[in-house]
């Protein structure tokens, strides 16, 4: 195992599970987020808090902001045609 600095065994798989997280996140597409919001989101749901938006609208916000991106970059991507539906979820 690698030399680290981690005081426990949580600590160490709570940085693990970040790492794993991140980079499926990154292999997603997703290149940058607000670091300080998926905290937010991760400790009012571990503590049981009320979300700030409902969960609806937070799978409709990652469908669209995913969405979008992969929109863009296959824009990038020459002889890729994107198809586009107008039919609501």
């Amino acid at each position: 195992m690698a030399d680290n600095q981690f005081e426990g065994k949580l600590e160490e798989f709570s940085y693990a599970l970040g790492l794993s997280i991140s980079s499926n996140l990154l292999q997603s597409g997703v290149k940058n987020i607000d670091a300080l919001q998926f905290l937010a989101g991760l400790q009012d749901t571990f503590a049981g808090n009320k979300p700030k938006i409902p969960m609806d609208e937070a799978s409709l916000i990652l469908q669209e902001f995913m969405t979008a991106n992969n929109d863009s970059e296959a824009l990038k991507k020459p002889g890729r045609r994107i198809y586009v539906s107008f039919e609501k979820y």
